[in-house]
């Protein structure tokens, strides 16, 4: 029944165009009939239809011409036969007797793609494209590395036939141009919901696909390999997600950028092994979207451990044995692709403080842009101190909750008219205070930065432990006569830091 659907659903997309164009025609032919026995509204608005009809046609002709721009970026590794992941992904091909793919890509992210830039929605083939991660490379074994190339593999092999290779093509073809066209435009909408029908036809074919392509793996790499390969994937998208937005963007935002991008990820899955083990452990229950035809993680791990393994033994040499080949590619996915050739390269140690320390100086800059407008001139984190000695905590705290205020009204050294601040404006300034006094900590060299890859930032001690900068700023708040303490206690750990 998954086949007639899948036959079905093919045949719908073969007939949208040429039937597009025939319904156009016989509109036409209509309208002329009309016009030669008897012109008036009747054939007015037959050749009215039909120009819209032929419109349309057209409009979804350029359409769907959108499904050869293959998204994605990478720099293209020459198909040479000492590249040893060429040799991989063509012995991996034959396997499962797939022809490899007529390029590989090398991509940033933790991602797999085995792509192609097909025509008439998929139903003609094209040349094919592999995108092979980086972060992949650092946080996957071989043998997991070829278990998910032998997945995406087998979706183009055709042990079970043709009709499934070319319905995972029509798939990726029609995905691709949803993903191309706008909701705005009526051709867009009008493939939306024929693509619905289509997909949702499909759907059974695909599914099976996935669980064979799963089956496929473990005959290939071996049970273990194919049920760890898909956890950790999930892991690996999840962590450097965090990397790219906690680490490496603002960092570059402030000019700098890691001597070795996959290093520093490197080292960030070591840091945080606790945590990510953590991660592996969750299998996630989330149903998948209405146009993903993954069945739920569950099924597949069921699925996997039901299969008959292979005899081939587990592969646990790090994937990172096939970068130092890569080193050209990698130097070029830093700097064009992540956009780092202008940044300047630092030590793993010192990016990770700049990009763990810049948004908390950005929130030490709004408290003492808050306290510039309440004393009518440049503040410093001492000024700070200063207004909470005279217990002004409350006008600091409408300030620095508007940006807008305090700008025109009010004379320098004098208290404002200000409400009395709600709870969040007093937990606004709270944090604000803790970020300006872990920031101090650390520039006067009696801390440094820790950070979970969850992107909690930490001002903590020589020996490893953390500030207690919350315990501070809830003191001085309470009882601002314990300001002149803080202030002494700040200035001596600062002058043995410099000695030290």
């Amino acid at each position: 029944m998954a086949r007639i659907r899948a036959a079905v659903a093919l045949a719908l997309l073969g007939a949208l165009i040429p039937g597009s164009w025939l319904c156009a025609v016989v509109v036409a032919v209509m309208a002329a009939w009309w016009w030669a026995t008897s012109a008036g509204m009747i054939a007015a608005s037959w050749t009215a239809l039909s120009i819209v009809i032929a419109v349309l046609a057209f409009l979804l002709s350029r359409l769907i011409q959108r499904e050869q721009e293959v998204p994605g970026d990478g720099v293209v590794l020459l198909p040479r036969s000492d590249v040893p992941l060429w040799k991989m992904v063509r012995e991996l091909a034959a396997t499962v007797d797939s022809k490899p793919p007529d390029e590989i890509r090398i991509v940033p992210g933790p991602y797999l793609r085995l792509t192609e830039r097909t025509r008439r929605l998929g139903l003609v083939s094209g040349p094919r494209r592999l995108d092979i991660g980086l972060a992949l490379l650092v946080g996957l074994t071989v043998g997991q590395l070829r278990s998910i190339l032998v997945h995406e593999l087998a979706h183009h092999s055709q042990r079970d036939g043709l009709l499934p290779v070319i319905s995972h093509r029509a798939r990726d073809a029609v995905l691709r141009v949803l993903g191309a066209s706008s909701r705005r435009s009526l051709a867009g909408w009008i493939f939306r919901m024929y693509a619905g029908l289509v997909l949702t036809l499909e759907a059974p074919l695909s599914r099976r696909q996935e669980l064979n392509a799963d089956q496929a793996a473990v005959r290939v790499c071996g049970r273990i390999d194919t049920r760890e390969a898909l956890r950790e994937m999930s892991v690996l998208r999840t962590v450097w997600q965090c990397y790219v937005e906690e680490y490496i963007k603002p960092a570059a935002k402030a000019g700098y950028a890691p001597v070795d991008v996959f290093d520093g990820f490197r080292r960030l899955l070591l840091q945080h092994r606790q945590e990510t083990a953590e991660l592996r452990g969750v299998v996630s229950e989330e149903q998948p979207a209405w146009w993903d035809p993954h069945p739920p993680l569950l099924e597949r791990l069921a699925a996997i451990d039901r299969a008959s393994d292979s005899a081939s033994p587990t592969d646990r040499r790090p994937a990172s044995m096939f970068l130092p080949a890569l080193a050209s590619a990698q130097r070029e996915v830093e700097q064009r692709i992540l956009g780092l050739a202008d940044r300047v390269a630092v030590p793993w140690e010192e990016f990770s403080a700049i990009g763990a320390s810049e948004k908390l100086r950005q929130e030490a800059a709004q408290l003492f842009d808050a306290a510039s407008r309440l004393r009518g001139q440049p503040s410093t984190l001492e000024h700070v101190l200063d207004l909470l000695a005279q217990g002004r905590i409350w006008e600091l705290a409408a300030l620095a909750s508007d940006p807008r205020a305090g700008r025109t009204e009010g004379t320098p050294g004098k208290a404002l008219r200000l409400a009395a601040p709600t709870p969040r404006q007093m937990a606004l300034v709270r944090r604000l205070l803790s970020s300006a006094f872990a920031v101090a900590a650390v520039d006067s060299g009696i801390a440094r930065w820790r950070r979970s890859w969850s992107g909690a930032v930490q001002a903590i001690s020589a020996e490893g432990v953390p500030l207690p900068v919350d315990e501070l700023v809830a003191q001085v708040i309470a009882d601002p006569a314990t300001v002149p303490l803080v202030r002494d206690a700040l200035r001596r750990a600062s002058r043995a830091a410099r000695v030290r």
